[in-house]
């Protein structure tokens, strides 16, 4: 579990920034829900403040550290600097495992070399697991003449022990590669899963198929069954057959079924059935699922519902974690202060803060907070 990340000079954010996930004693047991981070975390703010950003963050750090290790061995690492300058940029997360075990890591790069990178490990006390800079790997002692292994600038100390076959990191890489995100180096991304490779995950994982059943037919009164079929056809001067599936939409129209075709349903109908499956991954495997327009094509009576997969202990039983960047106001109050990150921009530099850090009453647990919203108290709104 993604317990809080944080990042400095990176894209539009020249100052450190952090986004914490923890609950303290003074989030109420109604949404914590006895848990001590927060499994679902909305970030809010005008365009162009830089949201995307922050999603990119924790995106880029999960995926850096996990498979770094597959790009070219003199590609530079696709990140960017604020405004391209030349000093280095930091990013850390800390994160728990299943069994218990806290970690702590931290990077220093440059889109051409790792500078450092420090592993912490915390089971009573935080010691610190591996420390690396530039080509040596100088903490432990014991571990410093790890014999074959070669460090590559361009590539993290996890992915290059993973690509090494070594155990010494691997809770470690389990754990950043289990994230899975639609953000990359230009932003989001419309075709990080398509019908077709949504069809092929549920024709492969009935349960999967069962789960996006029930939620569509909630959401959408006119579906009354969904069925994949799947089709081999033979390319003439290939061995192997092609697989392609069918994805019907049963309606029930004067008391018959009737089959129509996923690319006659609306747009929000196939938006939450690309979705669903990474929904159902994430809450049934506990794996972070980093989602920036989260709300495009969606009705915003199922958005909540949405939501409430993750913070939901019945639904979320593997304990995975929503991130999402949102233009819709209602989530604020859906998910409250302990949930919400506003970010706004002065002279092109991003910051970003938790609605609970801000000071007075405007943000209490017993109210809407969509007036203060809309009238600037909080920032994260357009100015008039």
């Amino acid at each position: 579990m993604l317990l809080e990340y944080g990042f400095r000079n990176f894209f539009s954010f020249r100052e450190g920034a952090q986004v914490s996930f923890r609950l303290d004693s003074n989030c109420p047991q109604s949404i914590s829900d006895g848990r001590d981070a927060a499994t679902v975390m909305v970030v809010e703010g005008n365009n162009a403040a830089g949201k995307t950003h922050v999603l990119k963050a924790i995106s880029f750090l999960a995926r850096f550290a996990a498979f770094s290790f597959s790009s070219a061995p003199d590609s530079l690492i696709a990140f960017s600097s604020f405004f391209d300058n030349e000093n280095s940029s930091e990013l850390y997360a800390e994160f728990r495992t299943p069994n218990g075990v806290e970690y702590r890591y931290e990077i220093e790069l440059t889109d051409r070399e790792v500078i450092r990178e420090t592993i912490y490990k915390t089971v009573k006390r935080r010691t610190v697991l591996i420390e690396r800079l530039r080509d040596r790997i100088v903490r432990p002692r014991s571990m410093a003449d790890l014999e074959g292994i070669i460090l590559r600038k361009n590539a993290s100390v996890i992915s290059i022990f993973n690509q090494y076959g070594r155990a010494e990191l691997s809770e470690v890489y389990d754990f950043f590669a289990s994230t899975i995100s639609n953000v990359g180096f230009l932003g989001y991304n419309d075709l990080w899963i398509d019908i077709d490779r949504a069809a092929a995950l549920f024709y492969a994982r009935p349960k999967m198929l069962e789960f996006a059943k029930d939620f569509i037919k909630k959401c959408d009164t006119g579906v009354e069954d969904i069925e994949i079929t799947q089709n081999k056809k033979t390319i003439p001067g290939k061995k192997e057959e092609q697989i392609e599936y069918t994805t019907f939409f049963y309606h029930l129209v004067d008391g018959n079924r009737k089959p129509l075709l996923i690319e006659s349903q609306s747009s929000g109908t196939k938006a939450l059935f690309r979705a669903l499956g990474l929904y159902f991954l994430a809450i049934s495997t506990g794996k972070i699922l980093i989602y920036d327009e989260f709300d495009t094509h969606l009705h915003p009576h199922i958005i909540p519902e949405v939501v409430n997969l993750f913070t939901d202990p019945t639904t979320n039983i593997g304990n995975g974690q929503l991130i999402v960047s949102s233009h819709s106001d209602r989530l604020i109050d859906t998910v409250g202060r302990y949930r919400s990150v506003l970010v706004n921009k002065e002279n092109n530099e991003s910051y970003l803060y938790r609605l609970d850090e801000l000071p007075g009453d405007l943000t209490r647990n017993d109210r809407s907070m969509l007036p203060a919203y809309h009238e600037g108290k909080l920032g994260g709104v357009p100015r008039k």
